[in-house]
């Protein structure tokens, strides 16, 4: 977000900031425009240039070190009038900006898939078949988190079921009211070795739910 009592015609990022330790995803869908704020009895004209979403992949102390930025600003004397309004170069630097990443709680639970909010449904496109016939388990993960930390289910081996690897079906994101919101589907096929009633040990999906505080 840049601050500024003047216009600002254009600006360009000469040096990104360094995100160790953070995954980051850029929003596209944001609200640009140029909004008057006033600061201490100034009013200065307040615009966003990047909106980032920050997914931290470690604990501890982050550190992200200033971007510098080149901007488009009106030239004092323009010969040419402010209609057709001349631009000269300014170079500034954003600050810098420490985070705290709280460690999750220990020792998280086996196949621990991530943080977030998410909803888990699984699903199976036949309750009956036959032994030369296979079927569909559906596995859809929704919700608001970091998606590509989540893994294919993992099936536990039985001795009258065949599973084939899971495949994915569905793999997207959109943005949402500022925010990313994904869904993933993968599906793994079945096929039965003998008749009989026989019951699927679906596998746990495991996170840890940000809001409940909670895995």
């Amino acid at each position: 977000v840049i601050y500024s009592r003047i216009s600002v015609n254009s600006f360009n990022f000469n040096s990104e900031s360094k995100y160790i330790g953070i995954y980051v995803k850029p929003f596209k869908n944001y609200d640009a425009g140029v909004r008057t704020r006033t600061i201490n009895g100034h009013q200065y004209r307040r615009q966003i240039m990047r909106r980032l979403a920050l997914f931290p992949q470690q604990s501890g102390n982050i550190l992200i070190e200033p971007a510098v930025i080149t901007l488009g600003v009106p030239m004092d004397d323009d010969p040419f009038g402010t209609f057709f309004q001349s631009s000269r170069p300014k170079q500034v630097r954003t600050n810098s900006i420490e985070l705290h990443v709280k460690a999750l709680p220990q020792p998280a639970p086996a196949d621990f898939a991530g943080a977030g909010e998410f909803l888990y449904d699984v699903t199976c496109d036949k309750n009956e078949l036959s032994t030369d016939d296979a079927a569909m388990l559906s596995f859809k993960i929704s919700g608001n988190g970091d998606m590509k930390a989540i893994q294919p289910p993992k099936m536990q081996l039985e001795d009258n079921i065949d599973f084939y690897p899971p495949e994915v079906l569905e793999d997207n994101e959109e943005e949402r009211s500022g925010e990313f919101f994904g869904n993933k589907t993968y599906v793994v096929d079945l096929t039965p070795k003998k008749a009989g009633n026989l019951q699927v040990k679906v596998p746990y999906f495991v996170y840890f739910d940000s809001k409940q505080n909670s895995y």
